[in-house]
């Protein structure tokens, strides 16, 4: 095993324990690692889901499932800008983008934005304006063990 792949899979280790136990998830986490499928239609690669809601300000492991034939780039410069990416397995950086090559499986561990609503688009490199696009949302969720207050509910009642 490289040194590369023994440091990513730690990373990704860390990444899992850091982020607490599955169980406390709200119904905007993901149960299981968040996945873009790029599909080839009509000769253009298509992003599904076209809206990916993912937590925001969290560690995830973002997977890339390239069902074509030829390399497509997944392109998000808020999601892949900076240092956000922490590791990429079967992925290439390709400018404001990852490259996963025809048929394969792409793994990013990204430290997702701010609460917000953000563009992502694959594109197919060797085909001139061929892109679909798809939307990022970032949401905050509740912690574990916390509890959220009901709009008029400041004070609760007593127990007794």
């Amino acid at each position: 095993m490289t040194a590369h792949i023994r440091a990513c899979l730690g990373l990704a280790a860390a990444v899992v324990a850091a982020t607490g136990p599955a169980g406390a998830q709200t119904t905007d986490e993901q149960k299981r690692p968040p996945e873009i499928q790029v599909l080839v239609k009509d000769g253009s690669p298509r992003c599904e889901p076209q809206e990916l809601r993912v937590p925001a300000d969290a560690n995830i492991d973002l997977r890339i499932q390239n069902q074509g034939g030829r390399a497509v780039v997944l392109h998000a410069p808020d999601l892949f800008g900076g240092a956000r990416v922490r590791g990429a397995t079967n992925a290439a950086r390709d400018g404001d983008g990852y490259r996963v090559e025809g048929h394969e499986s792409g793994q990013l561990i990204v430290q997702t934005p701010p609460q917000g609503a953000y563009r992502f688009a694959c594109t197919d490199p060797g085909a001139a304006a061929a892109e679909g696009s798809g939307k990022l949302v970032t949401v905050n969720s509740m912690a574990p063990g916390i509890m959220t207050k009901s709009p008029g509910m400041e004070h609760p009642p007593e127990r007794k």
